[in-house]
């Protein structure tokens, strides 16, 4: 996997302010991984995406996480660090198309891929997106043998599908415990590895195109020269220009 460079890691933040969020992990794997078939990138599972997407930002930034997390209860923000270790899967999702049986309904579902992100695009309530990736993920429904729809099943079967979705993707969906040291409320977060790098590349990009303008207002240094040097040496011509 080819390491991205200050000017690849500059385009990622350009072009990600201008799509919607849920393709930010799209254009990671796209411009993080060109190794991978673009046609079978909408056909990845989330926890497919997720798993390159800890092993990228691995060459990027390391294997070490932190974040400041508010508890739930107090508002208090917590201290978390872990390793991506923590949170990587071990178990792939080998089957992408399961069953399950609900009494008398037998139903046929897979997992949520890529391109059913999609539809965020058109949706904004997010009652309504649950239902649209829901209703993408059910391939078939029988009761008694006999086909019949998604408004058949009740709302509890409903629940245990979305759970055994969730499950057959164990990487899609990663679940951090928290204890508040302030408290001592005990709680989950959800891990979302997209969000974290976009915030990681932002704030990255923002501190390059700073020393870019320092070097280039002192020097007269072309952009593309500034970001070929390495984080040291960029610094030690700033520690010049601020002496």
């Amino acid at each position: 996997m080819p390491t991205l460079s200050n000017q690849d890691l500059l385009q990622i933040w350009e072009y990600g302010s201008l799509i919607k969020p849920h393709e930010y992990g799209r254009l990671l794997l796209t411009m993080g991984m060109p190794e991978l078939d673009a046609a079978e990138l909408p056909n990845m599972t989330i926890g497919e995406r997720d798993k390159l997407l800890l092993q990228l930002r691995g060459e990027m930034f390391g294997s070490r996480f932190d974040a400041r997390v508010p508890c739930e209860q107090c508002g208090e923000k917590m201290e978390v660090a872990f390793d991506v270790a923590d949170i990587m899967v071990e178990d792939d999702c080998e089957k992408k198309e399961r069953e399950v049986e609900l009494g008398n309904h037998t139903v046929r579902y897979r997992v949520l891929a890529i391109k059913d992100l999609d539809v965020l695009s058109s949706l904004n309530d997010g009652r309504k997106i649950e239902e649209c990736l829901f209703s993408r993920c059910l391939l078939e429904i029988r009761r008694n043998g006999s086909v019949v729809d998604e408004s058949d099943l009740s709302a509890s079967e409903k629940d245990t599908i979305i759970h055994h979705i969730a499950q057959a993707d164990p990487q899609s969906e990663v679940l951090i415990k928290l204890e508040c040291p302030y408290c001592q409320t005990s709680s989950e977060v959800v891990f979302d590895i997209v969000s974290y790098v976009h915030t990681e590349i932002n704030h990255y990009a923002q501190r390059l195109l700073l020393d870019v303008h320092y070097l280039s207002a002192s020097y007269g240094w072309r952009e593309k020269d500034i970001l070929a040097m390495s984080a040291h040496r960029r610094q030690a011509y700033i520690d010049v220009i601020t002496a």
